[in-house]
């Protein structure tokens, strides 16, 4: 795992940090962005400002790999099994079709968080067979895969906001997965993301200002 992939996902991690308290507390998204915590609207001010300038095929890629790789370790450890997985995601991914057409939404970020997911459904599973350079390989097909959609996705002209919807978007999806990991258990909840971060900033080499 190189050192730009760690910052992404300790970067993901403080996003989804900053919504766990409105997981917890099993609110909607949008009443948990209403009226954040001080710490969590710090934060969400500070993602806000980061994609207002950030580059989507450079600085925010390896976030979007990162959250959606979080939500699937979630739903592995949550629902067992990668045809369970994929069953739910292929079954929600047709229902966020679904309601953005009926809600008249055109370019809604969930359905992309379903399909970077999608994407990154088979990595808790590696083959047991499959040599290192396949394992590899696979990893860049998916990110390639992941990279594509996310190029098609985002308008140029609006490459800030679109870029904060969906890290919003997969951040809710992933906290909202990792809660259904550590059955909505705050101090187990708040443990992972702390220890996890701990990780991280170790890997990276501390964090640089």
């Amino acid at each position: 795992m190189n050192p730009d992939y760690n910052g992404g996902q300790l970067l993901a991690l403080g996003i989804i940090n900053a919504l766990a308290d409105g997981i917890l507390q099993r609110q909607t998204l949008a009443a948990t962005l209403a009226a954040p915590g001080e710490e969590a609207a710090v934060a969400l001010a500070l993602l806000r400002d980061f994609t207002s300038v950030a580059d989507p095929k450079t600085e925010c890629l390896p976030i979007v790999y990162a959250l959606g790789r979080t939500g699937i370790a979630a739903m592995a450890a949550h629902f067992g099994d990668r045809a369970t997985v994929e069953q739910w995601l292929s079954t929600q991914h047709h229902a966020v079709r679904q309601a953005d057409r009926r809600q008249g939404i055109h370019h809604g970020p969930d359905g992309l968080t379903i399909q970077v997911a999608m994407a990154f459904s088979g990595e808790p599973w590696p083959a047991a067979d499959q040599s290192e350079d396949d394992r590899a390989a696979d990893l860049d097909h998916r990110e390639t895969l992941v990279t594509r959609d996310l190029n098609r996705w985002v308008r140029p002209q609006h490459a800030g906001t679109d870029m904060h919807e969906l890290l919003i978007s997969q951040a809710w999806f992933a906290a909202l997965m990792t809660g259904y990991a550590v059955q909505f258990d705050a101090a187990r909840m708040r443990a992972y993301l702390l220890d996890y971060s701990a990780l991280l900033i170790a890997r990276t080499g501390g964090i640089r200002h």
